[in-house]
């Protein structure tokens, strides 16, 4: 992994810990169990950015959780490391969402979905001889961190990074795989290979700019929504930056989030301007639903969407298809979601259309969602760092990281080659053994049975009505774009005359 290196932000003051708070803080560590290394005197902070590999089996996302035991996130155990390889200090450790580690991921993955590609930015205590003059993926630093990690987590290189880069924010395309059994599709290799067609071309639907309101937790992204913590405080549930899958979901949802049962039949009378199945999910506002709106947040694009294979796993000898998704960010539990409708669709049970319908913003739609077990975050891209205009200090000045102007000037974080060989050995002889027995579950038929049952789908007649408004609702939209730019053409010309 490469890096830019760029002068550094103003300096800003810190207030002092009291003795009493310092203490605290020291014991934290102690308390939990925690092995506390030493931290060398010429040792510097640092914004370093990490490469993380993680198989998502054992864990409840790698989103640290301060309601779950310690241990049960990937945050929590890549922090552990970090103090027990001596990189933090034990007064940083342990803070709210490891605030004081200006800790930042590029991507949150939910429960047991798994990566070969999370970027976590901290700041950390380094030797700056860990970066040569030439460059390099910073691999005495990730042999000390992997030293004190499990098997399952790995961190493939780290890279120095200018402070105010942020992971989350500088994450520009992610790219996540789905390894889907092949007998989902059918046992029968003749149907199998028939449906893998209609699977892609259903999966082809989902790409460009799309409101995807139907394929996650709508209320979670609706504009003025809160997530209310355990405190009982209020917070907004989104912002202005997007939000990701599993990020499975990046943001204030919890790590571990599941998605809640099909919806029963609701007691509450249907309000003016519905059409369709209110009471099951699946219906048509005809006219906008005051606190059900769907906004600028749910909108996501999908730059491409393919199926690859089918591929046999050799560890369990089970035939699968690879489904790929490229975008720049995704809702929580999206992929599941499109991976679930596509599988729906290429079985019969949803006809191709309604998925262009519920990707339309008056449609309401109840969709199903795919099991998590199989899903990996596989790459991940970074948009060029931002120039340093803050005039901070320079070399020498109160507030400066020396280790800043030794590295080679760059312009971007990019996974070198080198990297991508480590990440590949590892996805060989971890990963994907450890997806093996996901894949050969018996836990699919179950999730098939229900798939093709009466709750997980809305049934023909409930798709029919939606279908028929969206196919109106889009010719209204084409005809009034085609007479708008025929009226552009028009003020055009006469400025011309």
């Amino acid at each position: 992994m490469c890096v830019v290196a760029a002068s550094s932000g103003a300096h800003r003051t810190r207030t002092p810990l009291s003795e009493e708070r310092r203490h605290e803080l020291l014991s934290v560590p102690q308390t939990l169990g925690v092995e506390v290394a030493p931290i060398p005197s010429h040792f510097k902070k640092r914004a370093v950015a990490l490469h993380l590999g993680y198989v998502g089996a054992p864990f409840k996302g790698n989103q640290s959780n301060s309601t779950l035991p310690r241990g049960s996130t990937v945050d929590d155990v890549v922090e552990d490391a970090l103090l027990g390889a001596g990189l933090i200090l034990p007064t940083n450790y342990g803070s709210r969402g490891l605030s004081r580690l200006a800790w930042s991921r590029s991507s949150r993955t939910d429960k047991g979905v798994s990566s070969l590609a999370t970027i976590v930015t901290c700041r950390l205590e380094v030797d700056e001889a860990w970066w040569p003059p030439q460059g390099g993926d910073g691999l005495q630093l990730c042999d000390l961190v992997n030293s004190k990690l499990p098997p399952l987590v790995r961190v493939f290189a780290a890279s120095p990074v200018p402070r105010r880069f942020q992971a989350r924010h500088a994450c520009s395309t992610r790219t996540y795989h789905y390894l889907l059994p092949l007998h989902v599709l059918s046992s029968d290799a003749a149907v199998a290979a028939e449906r893998i067609a209609t699977l892609s071309a259903a999966l082809q639907r989902f790409q460009g700019t799309h409101p995807f309101h139907n394929f996650t937790a709508r209320a979670r992204y609706r504009p003025g929504a809160v997530n209310k913590k355990k405190t009982g405080a209020a917070k907004p549930a989104i912002d202005s930056a997007p939000r990701d899958e599993e990020d499975e979901g990046e943001g204030d949802e919890e790590s571990g989030t599941e998605e809640a049962p099909a919806p029963a039949v609701l007691s509450a009378p249907v309000p003016p301007g519905i059409d369709g199945a209110y009471a099951t999910g699946t219906y048509w506002c005809v006219t906008p639903q005051q606190g059900d709106a769907v906004g600028n947040a749910h909108f996501r694009r999908i730059a491409d969407t393919t199926v690859q294979g089918p591929f046999v796993c050799v560890h369990t000898g089970s035939p699968y298809v690879r489904i790929v998704f490229v975008g720049e960010s995704f809702l929580l539990h999206q992929i599941r979601k499109m991976v679930a409708t596509a599988v729906a669709v290429a079985r019969g049970r949803l006809g191709i259309d309604f998925i262009e319908a519920a990707l339309t913003r008056p449609s309401r739609a109840r969709t199903p969602m795919a099991p998590a077990s199989t899903l990996v975050l596989a790459d991940a891209s970074f948009w060029p760092f931002k120039p340093d205009t803050s005039g901070g200090p320079r070399t020498g000045e109160e507030g400066s990281d020396s280790t800043e102007q030794h590295q080679p000037q760059q312009r971007s974080l990019a996974i070198s080659d080198a990297t991508r060989a480590r990440v590949a050995a590892w996805a060989t002889e971890v990963l994907e053994p450890s997806l093996g027995p996901a894949l050969a579950s018996d836990d699919w038929q179950e999730w098939i049975a229900n798939l093709d049952g009466p709750l997980a789908c809305p049934l023909p007649e409930e798709v029919a009505v939606i279908v028929a408004y969206a196919r109106e609702y889009r010719a209204t939209r084409m005809l009034r774009d085609i007479v708008a730019a025929a009226e552009g053409d028009a003020t055009c010309h006469e400025v011309q005359k």
